[in-house]
């Protein structure tokens, strides 16, 4: 089969690989802390048009409603407004209640992940072909096989939340603007215009990408254009013609997603399109003010720290994939990518990562998601280009005729090609060879941490069960694992457990027998009432909870944390068995050596 064929063909196994990934992996895992909101914005949108309680869930609706569609088909749909919590506006307590009323969780969880794990292979599709129109058809399998294996784009791929829905529709508009910077063509300009429309009613942070965009076609005109001033001039004009087009079709695009609301803001008389949006955007940047409590390396802070996701990044990154990157960015030295090209695939990761270092947000190693994809790409372009081409990553086999000769000799799947491993020749393929292990290092490592991808930490700290000691939420415990742990609860028939985890689904839906600690319900006391001397029995604290967050006294579980656990289930919940304490040895009679 020709060679040009051949890598498409591939490129359609690895996003099937991708596909198979995360959803065999969510058919394990249980409803997370944040998708019960996502999914009842989603289905409220929907089923009434109502989007009052979307600036307490701080997140635009175009997502949720991509992810809750496939529950609109039901022949019975409840009413949120006769949901407890609506009327007093309780998100929490609503999006609970009204998962209760949907119907089996387990018919939630598939029906509102499978949409986004369509997105996620759309991505997938994305990064491949940009990475094939820079470096050819090697370079987009490179990348893909980079996102296809990656922890943290699978875990946010079998996910009801917004980071691959924004973050699929950023790349595009991004994608769509790098081909008309150099070809404009009106279907290309209205394209850009629908794609971050879309990306900014998915997540505040799709607002991001316009302004990359523009500084990017801006710097693409310069270097095309310059010293040819009056050339320059009128593609400029062109451009700014195109950009208002663009931005026009994004503000229409979010508009239409809030079904053309028009409306005053609070405190004035003025109607303006899509109001919601704005008391979204105010209520982020409430949220910005007001900071989230976070947890890193024994400390817990309501600001945050600018080590986090430097931390964070090095710690939950594989190590091949960051190996490769050094690799990557090393080769930038020798001109082996055009600077503009590099130009368009490291500026929005260069913006972004130092937005969330100077962030007060500091809750997950998944906000740092936007930046992946343009790695992968810019890496698999690198490596295409360099002198240890992926060429040498086809199946290679032992030669039956000579492998008894005196000097052993290896061939590649193509019979014509005989290499002799002589120590010169080794030499000569260690480049090869290398690259070629960080690919099957990276492979083995999200094989063997299937299906909790969420929980994944590289090798640097020991791995995902070590995690909890560095950080928390959704690096670590993010409310997967309940399945687990009822299955853990029944194989080892045990009877009941105290349970302390971030939830706002309750725990038996999912077959756990338990007796709620805090923070759990919201209704358990905010103290744990004997945290230095736990009476006999079985406890699990969370990872997130053995962190402190988010407990009224960081140091509610301490007592735990100074000890081995018994088990650790899903890498995140520790299992712990009090025995009854034994009564104090009588003292020796003074003068005995017993």
């Amino acid at each position: 089969m020709n060679k040009t064929k051949f890598e498409p063909l591939l490129a359609v196994v690895l996003l099937l690989a991708l596909f198979g990934q995360t959803a065999l992996g969510s058919i394990r895992l249980s409803l997370t802390t944040d998708e019960p909101m996502h999914i009842a914005m989603g289905y409220t949108s929907l089923t009434i048009g109502d989007y009052s309680l979307l600036p307490a869930h701080i997140h635009p609706p175009f997502t949720n409603e991509w992810a809750a569609w496939p529950l609109v088909l039901r022949t019975e749909r409840p009413d949120p407004r006769q949901v407890p919590g609506w009327e007093e506006k309780n998100l929490f307590q609503f999006s609970a209640q009204l998962l209760d009323r949907l119907g089996p969780i387990e018919a939630i969880e598939l029906a509102t992940r499978v949409p986004i794990m369509l997105l996620s292979l759309l991505l997938g599709a994305l990064v491949y072909r940009w990475a094939s129109d820079i470096g050819g058809g090697r370079a987009g399998l490179a990348a893909l096989l980079l996102y296809t294996f990656d922890p943290g784009v699978i875990s946010s791929s079998q996910l009801a939340t917004t980071d691959i829905g924004s973050l699929c529709f950023g790349l595009l508009a991004t994608f769509v603007a790098y081909r008309a910077a150099r070809r404009p063509t009106i279907r290309l300009i209205l394209l850009i215009g629908i794609a971050l429309g879309l990306s900014m009613a998915s997540k505040v942070s799709g607002l991001l990408f316009a302004p990359m965009i523009a500084l990017l076609v801006g710097v693409t005109l310069l270097r095309a254009y310059w010293g040819q001033w009056k050339l320059m001039g009128k593609q400029a004009l062109a451009w700014a013609g195109r950009g208002l087009l663009i931005c026009g079709l994004a503000a229409g695009v979010v508009w239409a997603v809030y079904g053309f609301q028009l409306a005053p803001l609070p405190g004035s008389n003025v109607p303006i399109p899509a109001t919601t949006h704005w008391l979204i955007l105010q209520a982020f940047n409430q949220h910005t003010l007001d900071g989230h409590m976070a947890f890193m390396l024994g400390q817990v802070s309501q600001f945050g720290w600018r080590g986090y996701f430097p931390l964070a990044l090095a710690i939950k990154t594989p190590l091949p994939t960051l190996l490769l990157l050094a690799v990557a960015l090393g080769r930038l030295l020798k001109r082996s990518i055009k600077l503009l090209d590099a130009l368009w695939l490291l500026a929005v990761p260069l913006v972004y990562f130092a937005g969330a270092v100077l962030s007060s947000i500091d809750i997950g190693y998944r906000h740092l998601l936007p930046i992946f994809p343009f790695l992968f790409i810019f890496i698999g372009v690198q490596i295409a280009n360099s002198k240890f081409k992926i060429q040498n990553l086809y199946p290679v086999t032992l030669d039956k005729q000579v492998s008894n000769s005196s000097s052993c000799h290896l061939v590649t799947s193509s019979p014509c090609h005989l290499v002799t491993l002589s120590p010169r020749h080794l030499v000569s393929r260690s480049p090869h060879l290398f690259v070629s292990a960080l690919f099957i290092w990276l492979i083995t490592g999200a094989v063997f941490i299937f299906p909790n991808y969420q929980a994944y930490f590289n090798e640097l700290i020991g791995g995902a069960d070590h995690g909890w000691r560095y950080l928390a939420d959704s690096n670590t415990d993010w409310g997967q694992a309940l399945k687990q742990l009822a299955e853990y609860q029944q194989a080892n028939g045990i009877e009941q457990v105290q349970l302390s985890m971030f939830t706002f689904i309750d725990p038996a839906v999912y077959g756990v027998c338990y007796e709620a600690l805090t923070p759990m319900r919201g209704d358990t006391p905010a103290i744990f009432p004997s945290r230095f001397n736990p009476p006999p029995g079985d406890y699990v604290i969370s990872a997130t909870t053995l962190d402190g967050i988010p407990l009224a006294d960081p140091e509610m579980f301490d007592w735990f944390r100074r000890r081995k656990p018994d088990a650790i289930i899903g890498h995140v919940m520790f299992y712990y068995r009090v025995e009854p304490a034994q009564p104090p040895r009588a003292a020796p009679p003074l003068g005995s050596f017993c």
